[in-house]
C-alpha cells in the first residue's frame, strides 16, 4: 500500500531530524563481499557499517596498523 502524502511528510520530517546519510565510495570486490554478507546475514548494508564502526570504537581500536598501510597503499591512493 502507497504512503499517502501525509505520510510522507511525516517519515521525511522524522527523518531529517533523526538520521545522518553516510556515503562511502568502495571497490567493486568489497562492495561485493559486503553485499554478500548482509544477503547471507539477512541484515541491511547500513546496519551492518553502523555494527562493524561501533564494534571498533567501543573496544578503542583499529586493525593492525600493517593491514591499514596495505589498504591505503594498494595502488588507487583510497582507503
Amino acid at each position: 500500500m502507497a504512503m499517502t502524502e501525509a505520510q510522507r511528510k511525516a517519515k521525511d520530517k522524522y527523518d531529517k531530524t533523526n538520521y545522518k546519510t553516510l556515503l562511502a565510495k568502495v571497490k567493486f570486490s568489497e562492495y561485493t563481499a559486503i553485499d554478500e554478507y548482509c544477503k547471507l546475514h539477512d541484515i541491511s548494508k547500513a546496519r551492518f557499517i553502523v555494527w562493524a564502526c561501533n564494534y571498533f570504537i567501543e573496544r578503542g581500536e583499529l586493525p593492525p596498523e600493517s593491514e591499514v598501510r596495505q589498504i591505503e597503499n594498494d595502488g588507487d591512493g583510497e582507503i
